[in-house]
């Protein structure tokens, strides 16, 4: 099994250095903080999906997956046509006026090639956003947790293959 990015809802106390620790290593954040209906913070990230509908919307190829599962970007290769933030059924992905380009998180590529985790894990003050092996989480006693396995929505993030 490979290692998934899992973001803990329970633990996350809404304090943004998520968002800002990406907005300092990217110049523009690929973690977004929004708030619930309820008003709650809570930080939205690209899932990585296993059958991502942005890279099977992509004209140019710009947007595909690698060998370890992750959906990233070739910035060169975007045209700007927007196709996948329109798709992307959860809104995460962006598109950067000033540069032209699509933005997402790409789960820190820069610091994974030196065997670090992605930012965002290291700075969470509360231990609500994660990166390990999948078994730890599906072991995991968090509610949020159990909720997303119940509901079978749970998304991983591959460090490791690919499906």
């Amino acid at each position: 099994m490979g290692k998934i990015k899992f973001i803990d809802m329970e633990k996350c106390i809404g304090c943004e250095l998520c968002e800002k620790v990406c907005e300092f290593l990217n110049e523009k954040a690929r973690v977004n903080i929004s708030s619930t209906i309820d008003g709650v913070l809570v930080p939205l990230t690209c899932l990585h999906c296993s059958e991502a509908a942005c890279v099977k919307v992509c004209p140019t190829g710009a947007i595909y997956k690698n060998e370890e599962g992750f959906v990233l970007i070739k910035k060169n290769k975007c045209i700007g046509c927007k196709l996948c933030v329109m798709i992307c059924p959860l809104g995460i992905l962006s598109f950067d006026s000033d540069k032209g380009f699509i933005i997402k998180c790409d789960l820190c590529q820069d610091r994974a090639n030196n065997d670090l985790p992605p930012a965002c894990v290291e700075v969470c003050p509360a231990g609500a956003i994660n990166y390990v092996e999948e078994e730890k989480i599906e072991s995991s006693e968090s509610l949020s947790l159990k909720l997303l396995q119940k509901k079978k929505v749970i998304q991983k993030e591959k460090k490791i293959g690919g499906e």
